[in-house]
């Protein structure tokens, strides 16, 4: 009887575990759903670029690596002409 009850609360607890792991994993910090995009002006016109390299920025936004929503603000260069685009989180 012992036994049964020492079996029944490992169980019990090993379904908090588990259910605290998978909320830890279901809180990614990374959920990005959308994007706001602005174009960079210089002197009343767009900032012409060939590559994001090309793009002025402040020290804390990069350069995007490629054409995927970013998880950090970062500018591009679309149709020769730079953009910066900042990640919008999910509620």
């Amino acid at each position: 009887m012992e036994l049964l009850r020492l079996q029944q609360r490992t169980v019990k607890t090993g379904w908090w575990i588990l259910l605290a792991c998978c909320f830890l994993l279901g809180c990614n910090q990374y959920r990005v759903c959308g994007e706001n995009r602005t174009d960079l002006i210089v002197d009343g016109g767009l900032f012409q670029c060939l590559e994001a390299r090309d793009c002025p920025r402040r020290s804390n936004v990069i350069a995007c690596l490629n054409n995927q929503t970013p998880i950090q603000d970062c500018v591009r260069c679309d149709n020769n002409h730079c953009v910066q685009i900042a990640p919008v989180p999910c509620p």
